[in-house]
């Protein structure tokens, strides 16, 4: 029997990539999948609460749906809602970063080399400071480079503990200049850390921040060219979300291979976030959803019958998504 459907504009079409999941999905996901596909086409944005109203479903059974659908790549945030979402963070970064740099001029001191010479001389703690700085940093500092001690001790008002820590890591660990130093005690103090023991708190989540980018850069060949703010926000995800360390990113990498031949960030993005869907934890549980009865973006309690193999259906959905050829291993 052919049919179709009567009307004459905006009827939803669904992807063909559909018709292999139809036996996996349940009558939720159906329902789920089809107001998703009406909501674009009538270029409506999709709520859960919305849907879950139109469709007589719980809002956890929506999301639960909506997990499945994003795990076999067929849902994903409207491009069209992103670009939008982007030209106004950056907007926004504008406006701060501008409000930033007028605070920082009001606030800043700035000495001529009497007005340093005699801070210097009257100030017993300042002076104390600029020797211990001065030999933290390894040379005898400019008329330029004490000024800016002199403005992070009197206009920032940080102690002498917190800028010498400042140089200590930054001049001598990381090899930057006065001025950098500068710029990152702008930015603390903007984030309200302005004491010797939020500092250090800071900088050990920056150090655990740096050696997770580390393993990231070997695995997938990065080198030192810096990270976009899409790779960023997927390591932010990785470590920080989901909470892997090196074996799970390891084991993504090397699927990542397996199907596509080549590194890929984003491919192993989606790997990472299908497994954290699906609540595994370490290189054992993946390994041990093969063969087992596991539910994609439904994990322990979903309501399909259906044993499949889940990481078999990860990597196949997966590769759909990217263009992947690659056979599984």
């Amino acid at each position: 029997m052919k049919l179709k459907i009567d009307g004459k504009q905006n009827n939803p079409i669904l992807p063909r990539a559909v018709e292999p999941l139809l036996a996996d999905a349940d009558a939720s996901d159906l329902r789920v999948l089809v107001y998703a596909a009406l909501c674009d086409a009538d270029g409506r944005d999709f709520e859960p609460k919305d849907a879950a109203d139109a469709l007589a479903l719980s809002e956890s059974e929506v999301r639960s749906s909506v997990k499945f659908w994003r795990g076999a790549g067929l849902l994903g945030v409207s491009r069209r809602q992103t670009d939008a979402a982007k030209q106004s963070e950056a907007t926004a970064r504008d406006a701060a970063e501008t409000d930033k740099k007028q605070l920082r001029e009001k606030r800043r001191m700035r000495l001529n080399a009497a007005e340093l010479c005699r801070v210097a001389n009257e100030n017993a703690e300042f002076r104390s400071l600029l020797d211990a700085a001065q030999q933290t940093a390894g040379w005898i500092f400019n008329e330029s480079e004490i000024e800016i001690v002199a403005s992070l001790y009197s206009s920032l008002r940080l102690s002498g503990e917190f800028i010498l820590s400042l140089v200590g890591y930054f001049v001598c660990k990381k090899e930057k200049p006065l001025r950098y130093v500068e710029k990152v005690a702008y930015d603390l103090i903007d984030k309200g850390i302005t004491t010797p023991e939020a500092l250090e708190e800071w900088l050990r989540q920056r150090e655990s921040s740096e050696s997770n980018e580390g393993v990231v850069r070997r695995l997938f060949g990065l080198g030192a060219r810096a990270l976009t703010a899409r790779e960023s926000a997927a390591l932010n995800a990785w470590f920080d979300e989901y909470g892997y360390g090196e074996d799970m990113i390891s084991l993504a990498y090397e699927k990542t291979i397996n199907a596509t031949g080549k590194p890929s960030i984003a491919y192993a993005a989606s790997i990472l976030r299908a497994w954290h869907e699906a609540g595994y934890k370490t290189p054992a549980d993946v390994e041990n959803a093969k063969g087992g009865k596991k539910s994609a973006g439904k994990p322990d309690g979903g309501k399909k019958p259906q044993s499949f193999d889940a990481d078999d259906f990860f990597e196949k959905a997966l590769r759909r998504s990217y263009g992947g050829t690659g056979d599984k291993t």
